[in-house]
């Protein structure tokens, strides 16, 4: 059995459980029975063309699966899975939950013009730039230079990432030209696709929620792409290589004699791990985080109480933080606070729905310092702080 994995950019193939580097133009002709795995971003014309790929060269396509939902299930993760995706043209996250022992797509979110091509366009633009300060020669009106700049760039973002810069050497007719860029220079380049990338994260994690993020390996050596990633405290990070899942969908079950329908799967039932991937060690961002001792709306600072719920919304409770009428989305009695000594929880009691730092809660979450909420729409947004006493320590 054929496994491949079919993108913009690769294909990767396994046969029978082993990795291979053979094409699918050489099993042309030999009727050979595949299950192909395909981006998250593909839809079904995409699909179809690579459907009709694979007949023109007389392979016999079994399934297509949704590579974020075949991953999870080969990987046997469980609960809530994010499956970060970059494609030439096309950034994708998809929400991957596994019910009753089937790991199904949920969500899908994409960005267009936000993928690798974006990113290619970023750092020669930075090189080329550099390029011109410290040597006045832009390699972009180069021909033989530019050819030159595009074969080299994926080889030094890499470097910058493992070594933390690397020096780029490019010829021109003076002679070769040389600088040396640090994997900051790189990541700071990337950081508006990386914005796109997290936003979309933010938006289908439940807030604050302990999830997995699954992310291929060939992603994660981008300059500034783990820092990213750190922002999502409490989450699990496993990168995994295309040619694991591929090596897994190689050992899917032959349907000779079942109907010849070809099979889009977007879900794949959980059993054995069949798969590999590895946990990536995040940077630690800032120091332990501390319980809020105030919320601030609108210049309003109110204090944080110890064993007191505050209820926010429209029509509160006294002690509670009272909204203005006629704020769009926000309901009468919309979330609470409830402290104790030992943590604050945020509570959304909403059918508008309560947001914490961008991420919808769903039922109730843990806060801290800094967090910012928002409620209605398009929204108002309360900070929790905390203040310290006159003699520098923390109110609680």
């Amino acid at each position: 059995m054929i496994g491949t994995y079919i993108g913009t950019e690769r294909v990767v193939i396994a046969i029978d459980g082993e990795e291979s580097e053979a094409s699918l133009e050489s099993f042309a002709g030999m009727s050979a029975a595949c299950h192909v795995l395909v981006p998250i971003s593909f839809d079904l014309a995409a699909v179809a063309d690579s459907l009709a790929r694979l007949q023109q060269l007389g392979l016999d396509a079994q399934a297509f699966h949704d590579v974020a939902a075949f991953g999870t299930a080969a990987l046997a993760l469980s609960g809530t899975t994010l499956f970060i995706e970059l494609e030439e043209e096309v950034a994708a996250t998809a929400r991957i939950v596994v019910v009753d022992g089937v790991a199904r797509r949920q969500t899908l979110l994409q960005r267009v013009r936000v993928g690798r091509r974006a990113l290619r366009g970023a750092w020669i633009d930075l090189i080329a730039e550099s390029m011109v300060l410290a040597h006045r020669f832009d390699p972009l009106h180069d021909h033989d230079s530019e050819k030159r700049l595009a074969s080299l760039l994926w080889d030094a973002a890499r470097h910058a990432s493992e070594e933390g810069s690397v020096v780029v050497t490019l010829p021109t007719p003076r002679g070769d030209c040389s600088i040396r860029l640090t994997r900051d220079q790189f990541a700071v380049r990337a950081a508006p696709i990386y914005r796109e990338l997290s936003g979309m994260l933010h938006e289908l994690r439940p807030a604050a929620s302990r999830v997995d993020l699954l992310v291929a390996e060939q992603d994660l050596i981008l300059p500034g792409f783990v820092e990213m990633l750190a922002e999502f405290r409490g989450c699990r990070v496993l990168g995994f290589r295309y040619e694991s899942l591929a090596m897994a969908a190689s050992m899917q079950a032959n349907r000779a004699g079942e109907t010849g329908d070809v099979l889009l799967l977007r879900g794949t039932a959980i059993g054995e791990a069949i798969a590999q991937a590895r946990m990536v060690e995040l940077p630690q961002l800032g120091s332990a985080r501390i319980s809020p001792t105030h919320v601030l709306w609108n210049a309003d600072v109110k204090p944080l109480i110890v064993d007191s719920v505050v209820e926010i919304g429209r029509d509160v409770t006294e002690g509670g933080l009272s909204l203005p009428e006629g704020l769009a989305g926000v309901s009468r009695w919309h979330c609470s606070l409830r402290v104790t000594a030992l943590s604050t929880e945020l509570i959304d009691h909403s059918r508008h729905g309560t947001w914490l730092n961008d991420e919808r809660v769903m039922g109730r979450v843990e806060v801290f310092a800094g967090d910012r909420i928002r409620i209605g729409d398009p929204g108002i947004e309360l900070t929790l702080l905390a203040i310290e006493r006159a003699h520098g320590a923390p109110a609680r």
